[in-house]
């Protein structure tokens, strides 16, 4: 009975030394993957960081240009409005040179009316 002992503790340490072997080479696949994996996600990351780095250029870019853009628009339409202005002075002045008294008259009649209008408050 006692080699019996004996064999089952000898049979007992191989299976556990099975084990560990089997738990070291487990381990070591796991590193191995997590490796890859971590490599992977790594590289899919630095794309992504390629691709919103250059996509942030494409619409710095543009907002640049369209900027470009809405400022000529809004010189253009200034000028625009100068031109205008310069227009509608000279006819005021022509007319007023045509017709001083009519000029007069109304000027008149604006300055009262914005008097009234001023003590009532």
């Amino acid at each position: 009975m006692a080699r019996t002992a004996a064999n089952g503790a000898d049979t007992t340490a191989a299976q556990i030394e099975a084990i560990n072997a089997q738990l070291a080479e487990l381990s070591k696949s796991v590193e191995t993957l997590a490796g890859t994996q971590k490599g992977r996600i790594t590289a899919a990351a630095e794309d992504i960081r390629a691709r919103a780095g250059s996509e942030a250029a494409r619409l710095k870019d543009r907002a640049g240009e369209e900027a470009q853009r809405i400022q000529a628009q809004a010189a253009e339409m200034g000028e625009r409005a100068r031109e205008s202005a310069h227009q509608a002075y000279a006819a005021a002045e022509d007319h007023v040179r045509k017709q001083p008294a009519m000029a007069l008259g109304i000027a008149a009649g604006v300055g009262f009316l914005v008097g009234l209008l001023a003590t009532r408050r």
